[in-house]
């Protein structure tokens, strides 16, 4: 069994093992100062290290996430700002409308004034005229009633 879980021993498990299977009763001075220094080696070489390797993946997965954010946050910030650029087109283009109908219905007013004007002056002169009619000229030929 694997303390890594990688499947086969590690260096250290194979290490351990070696150590372990001696037995006490064979080791002396010289062998004991071999153990200690290789259980010495062994800590250098294999605790230092999967410290050092988790830092690195640590900074190796945030460096991705930070790029992958990157990548994310640039491309909504440039959707952003392309639909900040159709809407202030689109704002533009209904001013510029909202003044051209306003130039539409003032001229349109000014047309139904005149045409009340017309009207007026029109209605006036047959309400003259008719009243002239009315006062000498009989309906039908248009010559005086007396003569």
């Amino acid at each position: 069994m694997s303390l890594f879980k990688r499947g086969e021993p590690t260096d250290l498990e194979a290490d351990l093992t070696s150590l372990f299977k001696r037995e006490a009763t064979d080791l002396d001075e010289s062998t004991e100062s071999e153990v200690g220094a290789e259980i010495r080696e062994f800590a250098r070489r294999n605790v230092a290290t999967p410290h050092q390797a988790v830092q690195a993946d640590r900074e190796l997965v945030t460096n991705d996430i930070s790029a992958l954010l990157q990548r994310v946050a640039g491309s909504s910030v440039a959707e952003i700002d392309r639909l900040m650029s159709a809407l202030q087109t689109l704002r533009d283009l209904l001013h510029s409308e909202g003044a051209r109908v306003q130039r539409e219905i003032a001229g349109y007013a000014h047309l139904s004034q005149s045409v009340v004007q017309s009207t007026k002056i029109i209605s006036e002169s047959l309400a003259k005229s008719k009243n002239k009619n009315a006062g000498g000229v009989t309906p039908g030929n248009g010559r005086p009633a007396n003569g």
